[in-house]
């Protein structure tokens, strides 16, 4: 059995997805990379199903408003994720913020001196893994799932 062909078994392609969304990108490329030698069409719907840090900017603000409420207990989180991010990333999050959560993330982006890339990779997987848990409970709707998979 091919490396594709368990993931093409009923909750394996979205479990896929889910751990390709929290892989470093130079190693998930790799990946993809590995699938594309074994099955193309596979390969390029695991990879459009993948939701990044950077899809947000296309993300539709009541979806924003929703991910800012699950988020509202970890600005920390969101500050680390969005660390020296351009301004339009940072305005997409902050605009969708209530004015006394922008106030805590102000608050909590000035702790900053320095953030790790690898922390800062990490942050941003945590936030769009608060996005799926979100999607998981039907509050927002993210990326669809691609492909003719059982999950998908």
């Amino acid at each position: 059995m091919s490396v594709t062909d368990r993931h093409k078994k009923p909750g394996c392609f979205r479990k896929l997805v889910n751990s390709l969304e929290s892989t470093a990108p130079d190693r998930r490329v790799k990946i993809i990379e590995s699938f594309k030698a074994e099955d193309p069409e596979f390969a390029r719907y695991a990879e459009e199903s993948v939701f990044k840090f950077e899809d947000f900017l296309n993300t539709p603000d009541n979806v924003m408003c929703e991910l800012m409420d699950g988020m509202k207990s970890d600005m920390r989180t969101l500050a680390m994720a969005l660390y020296h991010a351009p301004e339009s990333m940072l305005a997409k999050f902050t605009k969708n913020m209530p004015t006394p959560q922008q106030q805590t993330f102000k608050e909590q982006s000035e702790e900053f001196q320095k953030v790790l890339a690898r922390e800062q990779m990490a942050a941003q997987f945590r936030v769009v893994a608060k996005a799926r848990e979100l999607e998981d409970h039907g509050k927002l709707k993210l990326k669809k799932y691609l492909g003719n998979y059982p999950d998908a």
